[in-house]
């Protein structure tokens, strides 16, 4: 179903009128992308004509994160969406039904609902910030190298959380002091991420990219909603151990890696995001065990390093931008 929504939203973003006709149920299929609760895009008929004037076409990025529910010939489908722009109404709700016709799963409809407008809003979207950092001669720009912690900072206000501290020449997440996350002051679009991590027994964190949206509840945890790289103890952390999208290097909760090459509870591991347009892969120790085609080009967003009510530990961070 996944692959059906992925083709469409790509065919309908890149005038691909044969994939996009491939992946729904009907050329009737219509969605208006100002309507809130209404269908979100443009019919085919629409698509079509726009692609002829070669008029731009809305595209969001869409994140699919479970099923509301399923029949052997339907489905439905809840997840997020960000179209381009910065205010918060670029961000929301998005619901997708699914129908099977002749064995093969179609998109009926894509419905969104954007997010509210409103002081106590926890969520926002993210501003594309000024890069003032200077790559080196190899392109790559250090994020964290063991002396300092400039790069990064809080999701909600008052700065850097004092949970994440320089402890040698690593970046430790200190459990028991809050569940704030922590995100890059610049922003990303296509790029390579490089970083070696280590998990304590039962451990669990993450790091997101392609930015949906940030957030911080008055009380509670700030985090991002947000493609993620997977880390944890696949043989302690109870979501690693049940389910294989849950385990370290997979696109959490959407795609399991390929390969089991996770180093043992108490050794650094070496991972790699790299984020090309569309093309999105996961690297660990060496090994490429996610490659996935998104629907539509990355929007500008942030580096997140998730608290998930762990300790947890990071070195050798640093990021090549990719033109």
């Amino acid at each position: 179903m996944r692959e059906a929504l992925r083709r469409y939203l790509l065919g309908t973003y890149t005038c691909n009128m044969e994939m996009a006709l491939e992946s729904v149920a009907s050329e009737q299929h219509t969605m208006n992308p100002q309507a809130r609760g209404r269908r979100l895009g443009n019919s085919i008929a629409s698509i079509k004509s726009a692609c002829a004037e070669k008029k731009p076409i809305f595209a969001p990025m869409i994140m699919l994160n479970g099923f509301q529910s399923m029949t052997p010939d339907s489905a439905l489908a809840s997840g997020y969406f960000r179209g381009p722009g910065t205010a918060i109404q670029s961000f929301g709700n998005v619901s997708v039904t699914f129908v099977r016709r002749d064995s093969k799963w179609l998109v009926f409809d894509v419905f969104r609902s954007p997010s509210l407008t409103s002081p106590t809003n926890p969520f926002r979207v993210p501003q594309r910030e000024e890069n003032l950092s200077q790559a080196g001669a190899d392109g790559w720009i250090p994020l964290f190298n063991g002396t300092s912690l400039d790069a990064f900072t809080g999701i909600g206000d008052g700065g850097l959380p004092a949970s994440w501290q320089i402890d040698g020449d690593t970046l430790h997440l200190v459990f028991g002091m809050g569940q704030l996350s922590i995100r890059t002051k610049e922003t990303f679009r296509s790029f390579e991420l490089a970083f070696e991590w280590k998990a304590p027994p039962k451990g669990n964190s993450g790091v997101k990219y392609r930015i949906f949206a940030l957030f911080s509840l008055t009380s509670g945890p700030t985090d991002a909603i947000a493609f993620e790289y997977q880390l944890a103890d696949d043989r302690g952390d109870r979501g690693a151990i049940a389910n294989p999208d849950e385990r370290s290097g997979a696109l959490y909760n959407q795609i399991a890696p390929s390969a089991k090459v996770v180093k043992p509870v108490g050794e650094f591991n070496e991972s790699r995001i790299v984020v090309r347009g569309r093309r999105i892969e996961h690297w660990l120790n060496g090994t490429k065990v996610v490659d996935y085609e998104a629907e539509t080009e990355s929007l500008d967003g942030p580096i997140v390093f998730q608290n998930h009510l762990t300790e947890f530990w990071f070195r050798n961070v640093r990021i090549k931008r990719i033109d």
